[in-house]
């Protein structure tokens, strides 16, 4: 239950109108979250992008960290897209916002695969025997 004065830590959805593309996540346990399939800028939105878009427009991000317990300069770092998502963060976004710690690093999964693929490792096709024949 909230104490008089408390401010809930859920804001509302982003939506179309913000320039998402919304997917719903679904798992085991039924809808984990609904997140941006991509940024406004047609790549993968990085998990901050979409936090922010979670955070009640009021709330500090000082205040928004000391409820995740985490520092103020890690949750920017986050926001900001500086910082990725850490399994300990996902599962702190999870108990605070109702989504699922999958939710988070499957978006931060997305994230990265697109970032290294814009700069592809040289590598050597490994062959295998039966491939070789």
């Amino acid at each position: 239950m909230k104490e008089r004065g408390e401010q809930a830590l859920l804001a509302p959805l982003p939506s179309q109108q913000d320039g998402f593309e919304l997917v719903i996540v679904r798992g085991k346990t039924g809808c984990q979250g609904i997140r941006p399939n991509q940024s406004p800028a047609g790549h993968p939105a990085h998990p901050g992008e979409v936090l922010r878009e979670y955070l009640p427009a009021g709330l500090a991000i000082g205040d928004a960290a000391k409820r995740l317990g985490v520092t103020r300069q890690a949750l920017s770092a986050l926001i900001n897209g500086r910082a990725g998502v850490s399994a300990s963060m996902a599962l702190r976004l999870e108990a605070a916002l109702g989504t699922s710690a999958e939710f988070w690093l499957a978006m931060q999964t997305d994230y990265d695969l697109w970032q290294a693929r814009k700069r592809p490792p040289k590598v050597k096709r490994l062959v295998l025997q039966n491939e070789a024949a």
